[in-house]
């Protein structure tokens, strides 16, 4: 039986930590750590009272600033940078640019683990890397000496034959792959493999992983070849390069890269995406190339554009994702030639503008790490689609123009123009930053009152907003946690300390929506040592296990409705009674009922309730050794 590029990265690195593996698990020691400015605030203040001199991972980047922040979080800021920077992390300058770009530019590479705090690290699936996008809480697990630990994903073989037909590129070949793809599928790596590869440009192998990061729980995995090692020696790094591939790949789709025609897709729904000539004549008003494209394709678009004007109406939007990219672009004439077109050139943290036309046009978007934020109906699709779009003003099908693209030119060097971003580390001393007042380990049985009854869909949004009154505490955790719930009851936070904790009682799909990592650790620093929901967003789940609150499944809607808000709760044999598969018994004091309620808890998952959160189960054994 043939062995995965995934299982032999995986498995290469448990052997050299010594990580011990639960079932259904990956726990392995990352290579890399990404951190943008505002994750690099969070991770020292979760880190408060830890006396750590050396950080444990090997590698840690953290950018200075990945997007505008307010005036009150400048100090923290340059406080955790300097934090980490003594213990031997690399910050890159102001204005490097968005985090997992300079990542990439600086020490992506085959064989390589990585995790990091902000979109985009998919795309170092590219360069024949794992990465995924970690928390804050799992991030400074990681600083300070734990595993990364990752529910065991599912691998499957996606081989390319042959080669593309005109006007397509790797964008269109993720679309095609995204809608094979079964909705609701559980997370996987796709790993890529074929003798299509020897076709794709690392331009195009990085729009192929920028897709695939956009299906829920997908990673991209490239195998490591020529054009690998192509594209780090354009970049400086060629040392960083080794061979690299899967021993008789998996076979779990088999895409013949000629019958791969231009696709569009709807903005967060690749998994719909269709041919751009079942979209054409769909006007166009607004063309955004994101942070994600990468030299080659600056440098195409800008040939293609060159002495040509766009349509009337069309706005063409760049964002180049990094200061040397933005260097390179300038100093080999692209940017110049984009702006003569017509275009708008943004720093990589900039905000997209939104709107649309009178008429009701939509736009389209290329190497966008982040949702989207337009008006009007918002697709994505290939730069050979968005600069027919611009010179048409309508979705319009490349080929139809492919005498007027301009034809393939060779990967540009991408080290032109570049200049040394990253500072090294230094010895300063930095005060360490206090603890923060997270509840200690389960010492015996939990009791309090019902302190919420919630129900079902309520999205993470709403147990703590963003906007104008939080975004100068986004930093602080301990100022965060006064306003949970605060749109819906501004007394909740100084009721839940008065009671020292208590419950939340949900109804379905509870903390879902939009991510807010930052939610689960603000409940956790009121006290609040468990949820009892029908049922969790997965992700959020995750958040609240790893901050040491304990989530319990109500199996049915009655028992929801019968736990209302002011109920005395209990749930006695803590911490014994805690155990993988059982369920824990959960008395109304006040109605003398009471209630067996499962979990999905894993027997990590149970150490860390146990023990109060993730960095308590790690900072234990830390302590203990310490002592020796």
């Amino acid at each position: 039986m043939g062995l995965s590029l995934t299982q032999q990265i995986v498995d290469g690195h448990r052997r050299a930590s010594g990580v011990r593996a639960e079932p259904g698990e990956w726990s392995v020691a990352a290579d890399h750590l990404v951190l943008g400015g505002l994750a690099a605030t969070r991770v020292a203040s979760l880190l408060g009272g830890w006396p750590i001199d050396r950080l444990a991972v090997d590698s840690v980047l953290a950018c200075a600033e990945t997007e505008p922040l307010p005036f009150e979080a400048a100090a923290p800021l340059n406080r955790s940078l300097a934090w980490l920077r003594a213990r031997g992390a690399s910050i890159a300058r102001p204005g490097s640019g968005i985090p997992a770009h300079v990542y990439r530019e600086r020490w992506a590479a085959p064989g390589r683990i990585a995790c990091g705090t902000e979109p985009g690290m998919g795309l170092a699936g590219a360069f024949g890397a794992l990465a995924f996008v970690a928390d804050e809480i799992e991030a400074a697990g990681l600083i300070a000496g734990g595993p990364l630990v990752l529910a065991r994903m599912e691998t499957l073989g996606v081989v390319l034959r042959g080669g593309t037909g005109p006007a397509v590129s790797g964008t269109d070949i993720g679309l095609d792959l995204a809608r094979r793809l079964p909705p609701g599928g559980p997370p996987a790596v796709l790993e890529f493999a074929g003798d299509g590869l020897r076709s794709l440009s690392m331009a195009d192998r990085e729009a192929v992983a920028a897709v695939c990061a956009r299906v829920p729980g997908g990673v991209s995995l490239f195998s490591s070849d020529e054009i690998t090692r192509h594209a780090l020696r354009l970049l400086g790094r060629e040392t960083d390069w080794k061979p690299l591939a899967a021993v008789d790949p998996p076979v779990d789709f088999s895409i013949d890269l000629e019958t791969v025609e231009p696709m569009i897709a709807p903005a967060g729904t690749p998994g719909l995406a269709r041919p751009v000539r079942h979209a054409m004549g769909l006007p166009v008003r607004g063309i955004v190339i994101g942070s994600a494209a990468s030299p080659i394709h600056l440098a195409r678009l800008a040939q293609a554009l060159a002495g040509r004007t766009m349509a009337p109406g069309v706005r063409l939007v760049v964002v180049p994702g990094t200061r040397a990219l933005s260097d390179l672009a300038s100093a080999c004439g692209w940017l110049d030639r984009l702006s003569a077109a017509g275009a708008t050139i943004l720093g990589a943290e900039a905000r997209i503008p939104r709107g649309r036309g009178s008429d009701g046009g939509g736009s389209l978007w290329f190497g966008f790490d982040g949702a989207p934020d337009a008006a009007g109906p918002t697709w994505v699709a290939s730069p050979e689609s968005c600069v027919a779009a611009a010179l048409t003003g309508r979705i319009t099908d490349p080929r139809e123009l492919e005498t007027e693209l301009a034809p393939a030119i060779d990967e540009p060097v991408r080290s032109r123009g570049a200049r040394l971003l990253l500072e090294g580390p230094a010895g300063e001393e930095i005060a360490p930053f206090p603890a923060l007042p997270f509840p200690g380990p389960l010492g015996g049985p939990l009791r309090g009152p019902v302190l919420m009854q919630v129900g079902d869909l309520l999205p993470a949004a709403a147990i703590l907003a963003r906007g104008a009154r939080l975004d100068p505490l986004a930093h602080d955790y301990a100022a965060l946690a006064d306003h949970v719930f605060g749109e819906r009851d501004a007394a909740f936070a100084a009721r839940a300390r008065a009671h020292r904790g208590g419950f939340v009682v949900a109804g379905r799909a509870f903390g879902g929506g939009e991510p807010r990592d930052e939610a689960a650790p603000a409940l956790a620093l009121l006290g609040i040592r468990a949820v009892l929901a029908r049922s969790f967003d997965l992700r959020f789940h995750r958040r609240l296990v790893q901050s040491g609150v304990l989530p319990l499944r109500l199996r049915l809607e009655a028992e929801a409705r019968s736990l209302e808000a002011g109920d005395e709760l209990e749930i006695p044999g803590l911490p014994e009674s805690l155990e993988t598969g059982k369920p824990l018994v959960v008395r109304d004091l006040t109605r003398g009922t009471q209630h067996a309620l499962p979990h999905d808890l894993s027997a990590r998952e149970v150490e860390w309730i146990r023990a109060g959160g993730l960095l308590a189960a790690i900072e234990r054994p830390l302590a203990a050794e310490s002592r020796r």
